[in-house]
């Protein structure tokens, strides 16, 4: 009898592994909420940092400039979907003019989409990271009524 559970429990350990090992890897740009594709014109980018201590920050991009530069260069990032997702990080509202989309990111690589339904994990460099933090000239603190 204990045999057929230890041998139950080495086929479930190796199935749950390989779907793990195997589950496919997605660019940013394919997994963006939907809704979202290359028609949408993206308006306005807010950004907040979401840390459990420090005032809160926010950073507005308006600019075309700047939301194109923060679009195209995350846009080949590898994704791969996780059962992990964002306690802290940085919260990034992406405005059309009918919708606004929700991403999430933190500095472990994780990402969440769609008000946190779908979890990514960041293969390789945080291109998003990156480009957030290039912008640390931008920041301010949030406005009270936005509290």
């Amino acid at each position: 009898m204990k045999k057929w559970i230890i041998g139950i429990m080495i086929v479930l350990t190796i199935g749950i592994v390989m779907v793990k090992v195997n589950t496919p890897e997605a660019t940013f740009a394919h997994v963006l909420p939907d809704g979202l594709n290359d028609s949408t014109e993206i308006n306005e980018i807010t950004i907040y940092e979401i840390k459990p201590s420090g005032e809160p920050r926010e950073i507005v991009l308006s600019d075309k400039q700047n939301i194109n530069k923060l679009l195209q260069a995350s846009k080949n990032m590898k994704l791969k979907k996780t059962d992990e997702f964002t306690h802290s990080g940085y919260l990034l509202l992406l405005s059309d003019e009918d919708q606004t989309y929700t991403i999430t990111v933190n500095d472990e690589g994780i990402l969440d989409m769609d008000t946190h339904d779908n979890h990514y994990a960041i293969k390789g460099e945080n291109d998003l990271l990156k480009i957030i933090n290039s912008f640390d000239d931008k920041w301010k603190p949030v406005q009270e009524e936005k509290l």
